[in-house]
């Protein structure tokens, strides 16, 4: 299976870490913050936020945890 390069998503990326936030397909108003560790055994963190302020909410989460600036979106996933 070939290993998937990083891409520099943020500010995080010397450190091998690709962060994304979605809002969850399958879940209207579900938004995902999903991290992936290239620098180990690409470890997968997510957190997931619902309800009043869940995109606010993820967007702050990854900011303060991975230093994501607050634009950084990608495309729908589904979980």
């Amino acid at each position: 299976m070939p290993q998937r390069k990083p891409r520099p998503t943020n500010d995080n990326e010397p450190l091998g870490i690709e962060v994304g936030i979605v809002e969850v397909r399958d879940a209207p108003g579900e938004w995902l913050v999903e991290a992936i560790d290239h620098s180990s055994e690409g470890e997968i963190y997510r957190a997931i936020f619902a309800g009043p302020m869940a995109e606010q909410r993820a967007r702050d989460y990854a900011r303060l945890t991975y230093g994501v600036p607050s634009a950084s979106t990608q495309s729908s996933t589904s979980t």
